[in-house]
């Protein structure tokens, strides 16, 4: 389910209202191509703005993904937002193939860090501990609200779709120049 459903990042989107944000998510083999729809969608929903551009000169390389004929990134993506707010994803890949990674959030008043695989946040120099929701425990309470025609957060294909084009624009300009390859790209 999108992280604009889960507690935490309700709480931090208040945090953020009306602020320029400067958001990094940086780590290690987090699967930043196939992910960075994720986190600009996040991103935009915190700043209550949309993707003004977005930069994949910082990719350093393509790998195969697990899935066979797909593919990943190791590097940067960076982005900008219509209010002037900014963001960069950053993973490296390295040989223990170990998942880790942050979102960390800035504005003039706030500073969050989470990692979110661990729980560990950080939230103004308080700690907490927020573990994920699992997409088992969470899909039943979902079901529950469509069932009863409660309201469900779930982003609109027609409001994602130009976000969805400038990334892959991006992703695919990238490809082709690294390349010299007219084929298509595939991540998943």
């Amino acid at each position: 389910m999108p992280r604009e459903n889960w507690k935490i990042y309700k709480k931090i989107k208040k945090l953020f209202k009306n602020k320029k944000v400067q958001m990094r998510v940086i780590g290690t083999n987090w699967n930043l191509a196939s992910n960075s729809f994720h986190f600009f969608r996040l991103f935009e929903w915190i700043n209550d703005s949309k993707l003004k551009s977005v930069d994949a000169k910082n990719i350093n390389a393509w790998f195969s993904s697990k899935r066979k004929t797909y593919h990943e990134v190791d590097g940067s993506i960076t982005a900008k937002l219509f209010n002037g707010s900014s963001c960069s994803l950053t993973s490296k890949k390295t040989i223990d193939n170990k998942k880790k990674y942050s979102v960390n959030l800035n504005s003039i008043n706030n500073i969050v860090n989470y990692e979110e695989m661990t729980g560990k946040l950080k939230i103004n120099n308080k700690n907490y501990i927020y573990k994920i929701p699992l997409l088992s425990n969470e899909i039943n309470h979902y079901y529950k609200q469509f069932l009863h025609k409660k309201k469900i957060y779930l982003p609109k294909v027609k409001n994602e779709i130009l976000s969805h084009k400038m990334i892959l624009k991006e992703l695919q300009f990238n490809w082709k120049k690294k390349f010299k390859r007219k084929n298509k790209l595939k991540i998943t």
